[in-house]
């Protein structure tokens, strides 16, 4: 069985078929290989929970972001709500 956080294919018997998804990229089920994610959303970290929708007045530009960027008219930087 794979560790707290990993997941693997369907039919993995060892740890070594174990892994986390990347950065930009989450698990849709144990199973299932790491998908990007999708418009709106982001992820910024290695692991295989959802990505995260983006704050208010702002997006996530393209599939498999790794930030949202603020919308025309606001501002904000990094970490900070537009």
């Amino acid at each position: 069985a794979c560790s707290l956080g990993y997941d693997s294919f369907a039919g993995s018997t060892s740890v070594d078929g174990c892994f986390m998804c990347e950065v930009r990229f989450y698990s849709p089920g144990a199973g299932l290989e790491c998908l990007a994610c999708p418009l709106g959303t982001y992820k910024d970290f290695i692991g295989n929970s959802e990505c995260l929708a983006c704050p208010a007045n702002s997006i996530a530009p393209v599939v498999g972001s790794v930030l949202c960027l603020c919308n025309a008219g606001f501002s904000g930087g990094e970490d900070v709500v537009c």
